[in-house]
């Protein structure tokens, strides 16, 4: 189905070239979601986060409020243990990163907990501005990856 999402490549903040981690996570806890986003904030010195469920148990998004360079957003990506492929995938051959926000299916996304950080943030929600309409790929089509 057709769902929206919400985009990093055209925040007001990136009008200077940068972005925020966002991450896709699937199969997981919220306890090991909120100790992974702990350690990322520690391994990069990042700001505040918040934690959003997508409706699943096991299934949740992850915003970082800080602003940086597409390189060093990627490298937050990719060091989630935790963290969804197809997400990185995704983000890579777009050059942004994307996160569904509307209701999918009976499922709806809900701020669940938000982890603070020693580090400061630099941007914060009011600055997501960019939002797009896709369809979800299938479990059929995404295999073929």
């Amino acid at each position: 189905g057709t769902v929206t999402g919400v985009q990093t490549c055209a925040l007001p903040i990136s009008r200077d070239g940068l972005h925020i981690p966002m991450l896709d996570l699937d199969g997981c806890s919220l306890f090991q979601v909120i100790n992974e986003v702990s350690e990322l904030q520690k391994q990069f010195g990042l700001g505040t986060a918040s934690i959003c469920s997508t409706g699943r148990a096991d299934s949740f998004h992850v915003y970082f409020w800080n602003k940086m360079s597409w390189r060093d957003a990627v490298k937050v990506v990719a060091s989630c243990k935790l963290g969804d492929l197809k997400h990185l995938y995704f983000s890579l051959r777009r050059e942004h990163f994307t996160l569904r926000i509307s209701n999918k299916k009976d499922r709806s996304i809900q701020v669940v907990a938000t982890v603070t950080s020693p580090f400061k943030s630099n941007c914060g929600h009011k600055d997501l501005e960019s939002f797009v309409s896709y369809e979800t790929a299938s479990k059929l089509e995404v295999q073929k990856l």
